[in-house]
């Protein structure tokens, strides 16, 4: 056979034997390498994408966390003080900033009363209070958003309205919010609040001239405070007495503490009156069944067109320096 290599096609027309090709026909082996060639760029794109895929870089999300949480009672509400922290990274390829920030605190229905949260936090708002499952969760919203270049930190202090039980119990409070369409939360925290106590005058305030003085007339004053164990179970600490008289009613002098552990502390003017400041020097006024001695001397003119109103007034926190002031007061009109 004699095979014309101008036209390779005379291949393609000769079955295996040198016969005609068959009906069914076969590929010719041109034809397999040139699918070949058109297969190989498929198979190049099909593998770079994964690659190319791999080279982008996710942004990390914001998160948050809460600081410097703590809350205290009085007779009528609860304080709250959390900061809410920005946690993430800066850099050429920052995490997102966080959005929609909230903060919740849930109490136990028992101890809070009708009413929302109210705060005088810049930047904070009350947003609603949802009551369910023996808690009330009042929603505190931040106005702008917390990043790692602006606003790292959101202090808020919310009050929140309370029953007048005074014993102590727990919070839990946890701030939300949305990075990067994602939402994200702190941890929750357990906050104690301590109990509170109240402080009385059980046999209400006196006033008689002191004899050791003549010119001016000294005045004592007498009020024993008590921290009553029948009612109260926390401390009060730095416990103050404040008397206030009219500032024309005082004479040049310097006043003391007659009874009991007191200091004088200094006298300031508010007004037309003249507040006289004892401190109690132990600091801590504990519960007791026996009410503590406080008695007073002040230099005041023997004369006067009115009759003055004097009046004082024990102010401590409880249960702890940053807790709430407890303040018990009574007036008398000293006819001097």
């Amino acid at each position: 056979m004699t095979v014309d290599v101008a036209h390779p096609r005379a291949l393609d027309a000769e079955g295996p034997e040198g016969g005609a090709k068959s009906a069914v026909g076969t590929l010719s082996r041109r034809r397999v390498v040139q699918g070949a060639l058109w297969a190989t760029p498929v198979v190049l794109v099909a593998t770079a994408l994964p690659a190319t895929a791999a080279s982008v870089v996710a942004r990390p999300l914001g998160g948050l966390a809460l600081a410097s949480t703590s809350a205290n009672q009085n007779s009528s509400q609860l304080t709250v003080t959390a900061h809410v922290a920005y946690t993430g990274i800066g850099g050429a390829n920052p995490a997102h900033p966080v959005t929609a920030v909230q903060v919740k605190i849930s109490v136990p229905l028992s101890r809070v009363v009708t009413g929302n949260g109210t705060t005088a936090s810049a930047g904070w708002t009350f947003a609603n209070r949802t009551d369910t499952g023996g808690n009330a969760v009042f929603t505190y919203t931040w106005n702008a958003a917390l990043s790692s270049t602006a606003n790292l930190t959101a202090p808020l202090i919310a009050v929140l309205p309370k029953s007048t039980t005074r014993t102590a119990f727990n919070i839990t409070v946890q701030a939300h919010g949305v990075s990067n369409l994602v939402n994200v939360t702190s941890s929750t925290q357990s906050v104690a609040v301590g109990a509170y106590s109240v402080l009385t005058l059980p046999s209400g305030l006196t006033a008689t001239r002191d004899a050791l003085g003549t010119n001016p007339r000294y005045m004592r004053f007498v009020a024993p405070v008590l921290n009553s164990s029948a009612t109260n179970s926390a401390a009060v600490v730095g416990l103050v007495a404040r008397i206030t008289v009219p500032s024309n009613a005082v004479a040049a002098g310097t006043p003391s503490a007659t009874a009991g552990t007191w200091t004088y502390a200094g006298s300031t003017t508010s007004g037309s009156n003249t507040i006289v400041t004892f401190n109690y020097t132990p600091g801590t006024l504990n519960v007791s069944g026996t009410a503590t001695p406080a008695s007073f001397r002040i230099p005041m003119v023997g004369f006067l067109f009115a009759v003055p109103t004097v009046t004082i007034a024990f102010e401590g926190k409880s249960p702890t320096v940053a807790g709430a002031v407890t303040t018990v007061s009574a007036s008398d009109s000293l006819a001097i």
